[in-house]
């Protein structure tokens, strides 16, 4: 996801700057894609792919929990840990997010948020930013 950070990459790019194999980083992007994370973008016969507003936000979110660990000297599989009960919030948070904002206003899903988790609700407090909600 970092590559598709900085913008759209193909499978090949993505592989070549991860040490990955081509087939299991197109693997990934399927999953990706499926989870409303990363989206195909233009009408090249080379598939592009492009990270959405959610997954923007999942990565930034990550991103920030792992400067706050490093500044508290969290290292090795404590790190692995907390980095990825860091992602698993943020993408609680992004689905929560997702089910309300259709519908009535996300209020009860932030307040659930703000005792559930402070990662997902910063992750949705990003989101509803970006798309100039209060």
């Amino acid at each position: 996801m970092e590559v598709l950070y900085r913008g759209p990459a193909n499978s090949g790019l993505i592989a070549e700057s991860s040490g990955l194999s081509r087939s299991l980083v197109n693997h990934h992007l399927q999953v990706l894609a499926k989870r409303g994370l990363v989206r195909q973008v233009g009408d090249r016969p080379i598939r592009y792919y492009e990270l959405t507003t959610n997954g923007r936000a999942l990565l930034e979110s990550v991103r920030r929990e792992q400067s706050v660990a490093e500044v508290a000297g969290v290292k090795g599989r404590d790190l692995r840990t907390y980095l990825y009960m860091a992602t698993l919030a943020a993408l609680t948070g992004i689905f929560l997010y997702n089910c309300v904002s259709e519908g009535p206003q996300p209020l009860w899903a932030l307040g659930f948020l703000i005792l559930a988790s402070p990662f997902a609700y910063a992750t949705v407090k990003g989101l509803m930013q970006r798309r100039g909600e209060h």
